[in-house]
């Protein structure tokens, strides 16, 4: 017995498996899985992914050596800069977060690419960061005053 939903993407196929559970087919296996087996999707309409939580993280790990690719993509899209242009900026600053200057190796993520949110593609970048750095400057919603009084009150503290 199957039971079809129409979200917004595609059609949501629900089928009930011979233990009673429902179930429905992986887009990029084929494979029918049980509803456990898919992450939660707000914007479809059966609240689950299109595709299983085994192709999903093949997908998003897949060959984390060589994500060139997909990181050059995320650049372009969300601050106008390519790969290569992240790469000059890491070299340029030796690979350090600009304002603290521990190096990428201390920590367990990429330095951020930190951007003015008032400016838009490429001449928003400002410098790379490491994540702690990058929130500490969005906590003070990039406000060198607001900085300026931080400074001043831990001078005056400690």
């Amino acid at each position: 017995m199957a039971k079809s939903l129409v979200g917004p993407n595609q059609p949501l196929t629900l089928v009930a498996s011979l233990k009673g559970e429902a179930v429905k087919p992986c887009k990029t296996c084929g494979e029918e899985k049980s509803l456990d087996d898919f992450y939660g999707a707000k914007h479809n309409k059966g609240g689950k992914m299109n595709i299983c939580k085994t192709c999903d993280n093949k997908r998003r790990y897949r060959n984390k050596e060589d994500d060139s690719k997909d990181r050059n993509y995320y650049y372009q899209r969300k601050y106008g800069i390519t790969l290569e242009d992240y790469d000059r900026m890491y070299k340029e600053q030796g690979g350090r977060c600009w304002i603290c200057q521990v190096h990428q190796i201390e920590f367990e993520t990429r330095l951020c690419v930190d951007h003015d949110h008032a400016k838009e593609g490429k001449e928003s970048v400002r410098g790379l960061l490491c994540r702690e750095c990058n929130r500490g400057l969005g906590t003070f919603l990039d406000d060198p005053e607001r900085l300026q009084q931080a400074i001043r009150y831990l001078e005056k503290h400690n």
